[in-house]
């Protein structure tokens, strides 16, 4: 390699011809320096051991680098495996917010669903309790007067054969609620007379 200048070959080659290619000392830098007993050129011991000890800086960088790469590859794998995790929980959490999604959207119908629900059944029990009381004969037209004297035995007539049976199941017109002291009877399975 003359000059110094590499012909396409690979960067060790280089270091090699570096320890062979030394500068010369002429007699004059060897005069100028004060030494005169350095030689002018290097034996090949000298140039062989050089060579040596830069093969062996070389190994000793490649063992290095051998290592660096060791724990590189380790550490990458370790990352793949993590990223691989974190895949599969990303995907599980798409699949939960999916399906959180769809029962989201469901709940405003099922909201009004369940308070027409919830009407119906509030519906559905006052008009169960409403059927359980019925008031047997009182004229409609003296209220007042059994308000204030109620009666002391009301008649309980078959429901089969009662045709003028009254049902009243609005009493908002009572004059006073305290005096309204009326004799009532439940309708369960059985008649019971009070």
């Amino acid at each position: 390699m003359p000059g110094g200048k590499s012909s396409g070959k690979h960067p060790h080659n280089l270091l090699f011809s570096e320890a062979l290619v030394q500068p010369k000392v002429t007699a004059t830098q060897g005069t100028s320096s004060g030494s005169a007993s350095s030689p002018a050129t290097s034996s090949p011991l000298e140039v062989t051991g050089r060579i040596l000890q830069k093969i062996a800086a070389v190994g000793d960088r490649l063992e290095t680098m051998d290592a660096r790469i060791s724990d590189l590859t380790i550490a990458s794998s370790s990352i793949r495996a993590d990223i691989a995790g974190f895949r599969e929980t990303v995907h599980n959490l798409d699949q939960h917010l999916t399906s959180n999604e769809e029962h989201v959207t469901a709940l405003p119908g099922q909201e009004a669903e369940l308070r027409s629900l919830q009407t119906k059944i509030t519906d559905l029990e006052d008009r169960s309790r409403r059927d359980n009381i019925r008031l047997f004969g009182f004229p409609e037209h003296k209220w007042g007067a059994l308000i204030l004297n109620p009666p002391s035995k009301l008649y309980y007539p078959n429901s089969q054969t009662a045709k003028n049976e009254e049902i009243n199941r609005n009493i908002e017109y009572l004059i006073d609620e305290k005096q309204a002291s009326i004799v009532t009877g439940k309708l369960l399975y059985q008649r019971v007379a009070v």
